[in-house]
């Protein structure tokens, strides 16, 4: 609280006495209450709203099916061990191509652009269809959507595997991990 420290000066008027009292303040509850009213407010207010992704669904059964470019397309899988797969939907047989990192589906994106750019002498834009493994942790797929933004793909789909995808992702995923046999002759 206040101080009042009593400390006496004379002057003298008329051969009356003044006594004048000094006073001193101690602000030190006013600067905790200043700190408490900064830390209410800083709690209290929002810095930044959070923002979720924009699905646009598809209906369960489509009366009409849109058919993709399959030269424009390119299909990126992705399983519950964090690979990353990828094939061009051209061939009749599905040969996957593993990629080991975020990365690497980046330039496989790019790389399919550029193709595209050369191949017709104009923007047009790639189609991907994106499937994840029912046991993929959510992040493969926010770093896939996030791949789209960066390498600027207006298009892509959100699809399910297909049996021979699950079946090819299954066979690189036993090589990836089975060990490598040293061969003595």
């Amino acid at each position: 609280m206040a101080n009042l420290p009593e400390t006496t000066t004379n002057h003298k008027k008329n051969n009356s006495t003044l006594t004048k009292k000094s006073i001193g303040l101690d602000l030190t509850p006013m600067v905790d209450l200043g700190f408490l009213l900064i830390t209410f407010f800083m709690f209290s207010t929002i810095l930044a709203t959070p923002k979720a992704v924009k699905f646009r669904m598809p209906v369960d059964e489509p009366k009409n099916k849109t058919l993709l470019n399959k030269e424009k397309t390119l299909v990126l899988l992705a399983d519950q061990d964090g690979n990353y797969y990828c094939y061009a939907p051209l061939q009749e047989k599905i040969t996957l191509q593993q990629m080991t990192s975020i990365k690497m589906v980046r330039e496989t994106i790019l790389a399919k652009k550029k193709e595209l750019q050369t191949k017709s002498n104009t923007l047009d834009n790639v189609n991907i269809v994106l499937k994840l493994d029912p046991g993929s942790p959510y992040e493969n797929l926010m770093q896939m959507l996030d791949e789209m933004t960066i390498t600027d793909i207006a298009y892509y789909i959100l699809d399910k595997l297909n049996p021979s995808e699950k079946e090819q992702m299954q066979v690189l995923r036993t090589k990836m991990n089975s060990p490598i046999k040293n061969v003595a002759n």
